[in-house]
């Protein structure tokens, strides 16, 4: 019985299995074999530290220089209106510091307040003078119809009597008391028309004495508004010339 041969390339492929089984083994061995590295906790080091409470100091700054320095902004305050000063900043004297929006001085402003009230009545006075002209409109409207009825009432009558006196049914005295009677009616028809038409002139006069009125009681309350001097912005008062209960006009620094 013959035994078949494997070819010899396939023996030659065979043999790179054994060398790669050892290497196989010989890296687990290794691997199992070796120390893994332990972790150490490292302590935390403690600093002393050196605390110091510092107070609160007001510091004042200051700058070293030369030359000649000028402001940024310039503010000269002037007085819009005329007045007795009633009110200063605390310190208002040369040298101190004024913050934006404070009241620099204050001006009675008493004078200015009585201007409106009063200003403010006016406006009410001719408010009601403009209703009244409105009833009396209406009123002379009515009065008007009533009269323009009585006057034609008045010449039917007349016409009538005239007829009849030309028959001597009437006397010549009760046709003139007729006459007469209308002439009484067309004069009080043109009254009531001529009372009509005044009206508008009455308001329009009223109407340009309202804006007149409205346009002083609009000054009235800039000049109270005025009164009051405010700091435009941060400034340092170089020169002061005024002190409380001084009259001040119109104009002065």
């Amino acid at each position: 019985m013959r035994v078949p041969r494997i070819p010899a390339i396939f023996g030659r492929r065979l043999l790179i299995f054994p060398p790669i089984l050892i290497g196989a083994a010989v890296l687990y061995t290794v691997v199992a074999g070796r120390n893994v590295p332990q972790q150490e906790a490292i302590p935390e080091a403690s600093r002393p530290l050196l605390v110091i409470e510092t107070p609160r100091t007001a510091v004042v700054p200051r700058a070293l220089g030369f030359g000649n320095a000028r402001p940024g902004d310039i503010w000269s305050a002037v007085a819009e209106v005329k007045g007795r000063i009633i009110e200063i900043h605390p310190e208002l004297t040369a040298g101190s510091i004024i913050h934006q929006g404070e009241t620099v001085v204050r001006i009675d402003p008493t004078e200015y307040e009585l201007q409106i009230a009063r200003l403010t009545a006016e406006v009410a006075k001719i408010v009601a003078q403009q209703i009244e002209l409105d009833r009396q409109k209406v009123n002379y409207q009515a009065a008007l119809a009533i009269e323009q009825e009585s006057l034609g009432l008045a010449e039917r009558e007349r016409e009538r009597l005239r007829k009849l006196r030309a028959s001597n049914a009437v006397t010549e005295s009760e046709y003139e008391q007729t006459s007469r009677n209308v002439l009484s009616q067309q004069q009080s028809v043109q009254s009531l028309r001529s009372s009509l038409n005044v009206l508008p002139s009455q308001q329009q006069a009223l109407a340009a004495s309202l804006d007149a009125k409205k346009a002083a009681m609009g000054q009235a309350q800039l000049d109270l508004e005025r009164t009051t001097l405010k700091a435009p912005f941060d400034c340092r008062l170089s020169d002061v010339a005024l002190e409380e209960r001084q009259f001040v006009a119109a104009g002065q620094s």
